[in-house]
C-alpha cells in the first residue's frame, strides 16, 4: 500500500510541475474531438480471487471516436500466488505457487464531460485475455522442508478469457496531458493442474499427486495513471 501510494504521489507531481510550455494553446481543458491517446498506469488489486495485493502496471492506448465513445486496449501485468488444496495431501497445505497473470484488456468507455471539458467521467466494459506463468519454486522448497524426495513438481494454469466492467475519471492538465483513475471489476475462470512426483528411499517413484481444478481469478483493481493526447 506504502508503494502504491508514493507510486501515484509520483505521478501527480510529475504532471503537475511539467513545463508552462506543454500547456500552451488551449489551457487545461480537453481536446474532445477525435484523438488518440497513450501512456502509463499502476494498478493494486482490492479484493476478489486474488491471494496478495501486488502493485501492477502497464500501459494503455485509448482512442477518442467521438466526443462520446472510446475504446481502449490495455496490458497490465501483476504477481499473485496459486494455492491448492490437494497438497494436504503431502502435508502441506499452506504451500504456494508464485504467479504472474498478464493481462490485455479491450475496453468500451462512454464519456460525461465536465462543464469545462476539464473533467471526464466515463463508464464501459469490455473483454480480457489472460496468460499466467507460475513459479514452483515455493513449492519445492515446502515439499523438501518435510524431507519427501521430490522427483516433479508442476503447475500448469490454462489462459482463458474474462470480462469487467469500469467506471473512472480523467483531469485535463494541459493540452496534452491528463491524469486518471478508474475502478474495474474483471471476472475470470480457467482450470489448474497440479503435479507432484516423490520418490521413495529406494529410489522407487510411487504414483504422485496429479489434480485439476478450478481456477477463479475473480477482481477488483483500482487504476491510476498518465496519458499523451495527440
Amino acid at each position: 500500500m506504502k508503494l502504491f501510494s508514493t507510486s501515484l504521489f509520483a505521478l501527480a507531481t510529475l504532471a503537475l510541475t511539467m513545463p508552462a510550455s506543454l500547456f500552451a494553446h488551449g489551457g487545461h481543458q480537453h481536446d474532445i474531438r477525435e484523438h488518440l491517446e497513450a501512456g502509463l498506469h499502476i494498478g493494486l488489486p482490492l479484493f476478489g480471487d486474488v491471494e496478495d495485493n501486488n502493485l501492477a502496471y502497464g500501459a494503455q492506448l485509448d482512442y477518442h471516436w467521438n466526443p462520446e465513445f472510446s475504446t481502449e486496449l490495455a496490458f497490465t501485468r501483476f504477481d499473485d500466488s496459486y494455492k491448492s488444496g490437494r497438497l494436504s495431501d503431502l502435508g502441506v497445505p499452506n504451500a504456494s505457487a508464485d504467479l504472474t497473470a498478464n493481462n490485455f484488456s479491450l475496453s468500451g468507455k462512454w464519456n460525461v464531460w465536465g462543464d469545462n471539458e476539464r473533467v471526464n467521467g466515463f463508464v464501459g466494459g469490455g473483454i480480457d485475455y489472460f496468460n499466467f506463468s507460475p513459479d514452483v519454486g515455493g513449492l519445492d522448497n515446502a515439499i523438501d522442508g518435510l524431507g519427501i524426495a521430490l522427483a516433479d513438481v508442476d503447475v500448469d494454469i490454462d489462459d482463458t478469457w474474462g470480462w469487467h466492467l469500469m467506471a473512472g475519471l480523467d483531469y485535463a492538465v494541459g493540452v496534452h496531458w491528463e491524469l486518471f483513475t478508474d475502478l474495474r471489476y474483471t471476472v475470470a475462470d480457467t482450470d489448474a493442474t497440479l503435479s507432484v512426483a516423490t520418490t521413495t528411499a529406494d529410489g522407487i517413484t510411487p504414483p504422485g499427486v496429479r489434480a485439476s481444478q478450478g481456477f477463479d481469478f475473480d477482481h477488483a483493481m483500482l487504476r491510476v495513471g498518465v496519458n499523451w493526447r495527440w
